[in-house]
């Protein structure tokens, strides 16, 4: 019987999906292709206009970005940068000049995608990771909320406020935590930086990819049922809003993650991390790395 739906089972739908015969594939997953098969064809389908809105509406959810905060053309906010931000300068106009101006973030995102080569079954848990930072958020120390440029703030609604590149950040940590967890390697920060334009520096990236899981906490679990009602309008068509796991709400509201369970897919990523840049006269463990292929 399926019972758990997460990070892990994700990338062994998708490999189940690409493989041949069924019968060489574990009865959980037939399982789950007879039971639900527009739950796989939509994992295993394109990344939608609609999919991506989603995720751009997560990422924008989480924090209020300042317009104006002193940010630099590049995106550098390094220690000095950081050290420099005070809460009377959050809503100080700066000239144009000074004020981090990269990509829309749809086409930030979409680049992302594309050339890491993304598919929706990590949208989908990026969406949730993002939920479940958002939902941590508050109780953070400061020293954590600096790494994606938040700044806590009084006069702000949620007592946080966002540098202009926030999202930004926000969205490339969470894509790359994922790209982590759903393969069996991961570009290394020279390479997202790559991906990204150069918009952060390495150490940023580095730095991004070692606390946004601290962040986020390694309790994104949630089961096949709560994922059908999540994005139950992106798996299925209007035709098909019928279906016997159509959810009672018709608003469908994004929903808690279960907590009941926890996933231990991301745990593996950490020790990664620390490899992930290593001096001049070093390298990995078997002396050979694997080149990312865009």
């Amino acid at each position: 019987m399926f019972n758990h739906f997460h990070c892990s089972n994700l990338t062994q739908i998708n490999a189940y999906l690409r493989a041949g015969a069924p019968g060489h594939h574990e009865q959980t997953l037939i399982e789950i292709s007879r039971r639900n098969p527009s739950l796989l064809r939509f994992l295993d389908g394109p990344v939608t206009g609609t999919l991506m809105q989603e995720v751009i509406n997560a990422i924008k959810s989480v924090v209020d970005v300042a317009h104006g905060i002193l940010n630099t053309p590049s995106g550098d906010l390094d220690s000095e940068i950081y050290a420099s931000v005070s809460p009377t300068m959050l809503h100080t106009s700066l000239p144009r000049h000074e004020v981090f101006n990269p990509d829309t973030l749809w086409t930030f995102v979409d680049r992302i995608i594309g050339e890491a080569h993304i598919g929706p079954a990590q949208l989908i848990h990026a969406i949730l990771v993002t939920e479940s930072l958002k939902q941590n958020l508050p109780d953070l120390p400061a020293d954590l909320l600096l790494v994606l440029g938040i700044f806590r703030d009084a006069r702000s609604e949620s007592s946080l406020v966002g540098l202009v590149c926030s999202h930004h950040r926000i969205a490339l940590a969470i894509l790359m935590i994922n790209h982590q967890a759903f393969t069996d390697y991961s570009p290394r920060s020279r390479q997202w930086r790559d991906i990204a334009r150069g918009f952060f520096k390495r150490q940023e990236l580095s730095k991004m990819r070692t606390q946004v899981p601290l962040m986020v906490g390694f309790h994104v679990y949630i089961n096949e049922q709560d994922l059908i009602r999540r994005f139950y309008r992106l798996i299925y068509s209007t035709s098909n809003f019928q279906s016997q796991f159509e959810p009672q709400s018709s608003l469908n509201p994004a929903l808690p993650l279960s907590d009941s369970n926890s996933s231990d897919c991301l745990l593996n990523v950490i020790n990664s991390y620390a490899m992930d840049e290593p001096s001049s006269s070093s390298s990995s463990s078997n002396g050979t790395s694997r080149p990312y292929v865009a």
